[in-house]
């Protein structure tokens, strides 16, 4: 079996909720002057962090995630959750001198988020710049680039496009921190993209692009759109792919690293990428019922049900 590898953040998730809705709180025009509060009654404390979110599902899936980054003096009990899941954490390395980043989450009912995200040992850029010490990567079917400090994402790029190591770029979150030029470098020499609707807006006006001429560039790019499922870009042609309807949503943080799991596993698998994109949002789909990014659980007979049912 060749295995994934995943780089991007570990992090702790103190995940919250409103039971209002933000916009009935921010005014439009006052941007410029914004103070805001907003009451969340209770907090949960969750692994979390884009990479191993991603190797939760896959790790279900049966595929072989490799988790390369950085975290810090109290990743003890969260390392001993993945190795006990089976998943392989010696390409984390340690910063003895800082915390594992943390995301504080707070989602409004209409699944709306706002987020403030302290990265941490992440941001020891001593660390973890290349894949030298992964002894996996030579036998890697591909490598998936998530946020993480826009230095590292470049630099671990750059060790893909070295070693030929196919890979799918996940800007998400950083887009604001890589200025164009680093955008252009890694997305000219990826397999693929995925972005969320809102990422995908940022990337157009960052780069002066349309979408079409972003996946041209980068060989596809996939764009979910929560209920309305995905949007794939690819060769001048648009195609969209509808979700798993009627599920009773508790909360999508992590939803997009769910199917971002199962994308890989469906091109890891032969799938053409509609089809993996099929998968994605069944994987996803198990994700949004429950609180937490790596609380859920599925079994491969339960993901080929539910492709069966809703998909054929």
């Amino acid at each position: 079996m060749k295995s994934i590898i995943l780089t991007g953040s570990i992090a702790f998730d103190h995940l919250m909720k409103y039971k209002g809705s933000f916009k009935d709180s921010i005014l439009e025009n006052e941007l410029d002057h914004l103070s805001v509060s907003f009451m969340a009654p209770n907090r949960e404390m969750f692994f979390g962090g884009c990479s191993p979110n991603v190797a939760h599902a896959l790790n279900l899936l049966e595929e072989d995630p490799v988790i390369v980054g950085v975290a810090g003096h109290d990743f003890g009990d969260y390392k001993k959750f993945l190795e006990q899941s089976g998943i392989d954490t010696r390409c984390i390395q340690i910063s003895q001198s800082d915390p594992t980043a943390a995301a504080f989450i707070l989602t409004d009912y209409g699944q709306n988020q706002i987020a403030i995200f302290s990265p941490g040992a992440m941001a020891n850029l001593d660390l973890c710049m290349d894949l030298c010490g992964c002894k996996k990567v030579d036998n890697a079917f591909c490598a998936l680039i998530s946020p993480d400090i826009p230095e590292r994402m470049v630099a671990l790029a750059q060790t893909c496009i070295d070693r030929n190591i196919p890979y799918v770029f996940d800007p998400g979150q950083a887009i604001a921190g890589l200025d164009p030029e680093s955008l252009s470098l890694i997305i000219d020499c990826c397999w693929g993209m995925v972005a969320n609707e809102y990422e995908a807006e940022l990337l157009e006006e960052k780069l002066d692009l349309s979408a079409h001429q972003i996946a041209n560039k980068s060989g596809f790019l996939v764009i979910t759109k929560g209920r309305e499922g995905c949007e794939i870009h690819k060769e001048g042609v648009r195609e969209s792919v509808m979700s798993v309807p009627n599920l009773d949503v508790v909360d999508v943080t992590g939803a997009g690293d769910a199917f971002r799991a199962g994308l890989l596993h469906g091109l890891n698998s032969g799938k053409n990428l509609k089809r993996s994109c099929e998968i994605a949002n069944v994987v996803a789909s198990f994700s949004v019922v429950v609180q937490g990014t790596q609380t859920y659980s599925f079994s491969k007979k339960d993901i080929n049900d539910r492709l069966d049912e809703f998909y054929g």
